[in-house]
């Protein structure tokens, strides 16, 4: 098993949700093809939450790549084609995909692997 990254609470009472987000930053080389990959699940949950991949080349606007819902660890990876152009320092933030308030379960995602390959 890789590293589990939880949830937290937000806000109080009543406004209070569990939210995730994590982030890491790659060092991207150059190549004629650029691709995420990352082997993760998140256990089952009452409340439909999933958990969304996406990149940033400037650490400010980020662009969806991936939705994971695999509630095993079936030892499957997933991968996202990026565009050739991808290169320098990548961030790829992890968010929560339900963040309703009054919803406080704290859920989990398990990441075993996540890198981005240039060929």
């Amino acid at each position: 098993m890789g590293i589990q990254q939880p949830e937290v609470l937000t806000g109080n009472g009543r406004k209070q949700a569990s939210a995730l987000e994590h982030s890491w930053t790659f060092d991207v080389a150059p190549g004629s093809t650029v691709t995420f990959y990352v082997e993760a699940y998140r256990p089952p949950n009452s409340e439909g939450d999933d958990f969304v991949f996406a990149y940033s080349t400037d650490g400010v606007n980020f662009v969806d790549m991936i939705t994971l819902s695999k509630d095993a660890d079936d030892n499957g990876t997933q991968f996202y084609g990026l565009p050739t152009s991808t290169q320098g320092l990548v961030t790829v933030r992890v968010t929560d995909t339900n963040r309703k308030k009054g919803n406080s379960d704290l859920d989990s995602l398990y990441v075993d692997h996540i890198f981005i390959r240039s060929e």
